[in-house]
């Protein structure tokens, strides 16, 4: 399963668990690296 930024948010939110196979494109890893620092999470 491929996730976008959408399907990432969505898991974080409710709290649950990824599914064990799955694709997170380096592109949604900068986008979460981005967010987290905007709203101040830390890195």
């Amino acid at each position: 399963m491929i996730f976008d930024m959408n399907l990432v948010i969505r898991y974080v939110r409710t709290q649950t668990l990824l599914p064990i196979r799955v694709v997170i494109p380096i592109v949604v890893v900068g986008e979460l690296e981005a967010l987290s620092l905007k709203n101040g999470w830390g890195y």
